[in-house]
């Protein structure tokens, strides 16, 4: 689960962003090597492919649905938030590194964090604080991954740019993940504001871990 935010616009910055989404793919279908290492690699391929640097705040987590816990890297990206169930509790992801094509040498430390059934963890811009994301969590606790980004985009879309992703842990859900899912079912376009696009992904592990379901919807250019 990867997002961040580029500097730059246009044509320049849509190239970057090419290189990182085939970068991460290729790192995401090799062996593992860990969050920092992934993190680390990728910053000193930008740094040597684009000179002209653009600064890249990135945050890069790697969801463990059997041992139940999340390891991450933030690198100066906006501190997404891991909100526990029932919006009891929130943990602020802070800053573990640099900002990408800032440093070619960037130090990255990765941390980890239980991830268990009923947690969501929400990473979104700026223009959506922290306290609304906890209400708006808290308020909803039975809401799927999509719902749930569906609300903030809606909250957020006054601005020309927002962003969501929501993981969320579902508990006991491995025989609903059919095509009947009731996931699939309440999902709607109709939930997420007509500026959206939205795409939805649930991922089954073996029992008795629980899968996770993750929304990811952008709006704006």
């Amino acid at each position: 689960m990867t997002t961040g935010n580029l500097s730059g616009k246009d044509i320049p910055a849509a190239i970057v962003i090419s290189g990182v989404q085939s970068a991460l793919r290729a790192f995401a279908r090799g062996p593992a090597i860990g969050a920092a290492t992934v993190v680390r690699e990728l910053n000193r391929m930008l740094c040597d492919l684009y000179p002209e640097r653009m600064q890249l705040s990135l945050f890069h987590c790697e969801i463990d649905c059997l041992k139940e816990q999340i390891t991450w890297v933030n690198a100066g990206h906006h501190c997404p938030l891991l909100i526990r169930i029932g919006g009891a509790a929130s943990l602020r992801l802070a800053n573990t590194g640099d900002a990408l094509c800032v440093k070619q040498r960037g130090s990255y430390e990765q941390r980890t964090a239980p991830f268990h059934p009923g947690d969501t963890l929400v990473a979104a811009s700026a223009s959506l604080s922290a306290e609304l994301i906890v209400e708006t969590v808290r308020r909803y606790p039975y809401d799927s991954s999509p719902d749930l980004a569906g609300r903030l985009l809606g909250y957020g879309a006054i601005h020309e740019e927002c962003t969501a992703v929501v993981a969320r842990s579902i508990e006991g859900a491995a025989s609903r993940t059919s095509t009947s899912s009731p996931w699939g079912a309440r999902f709607r376009h109709d939930t997420v504001p007509p500026h959206a696009s939205t795409q939805l992904l649930t991922m089954a592990s073996p029992s008795p871990a629980p899968p996770v379901s993750r929304c990811l919807a952008n709006s704006g250019r």
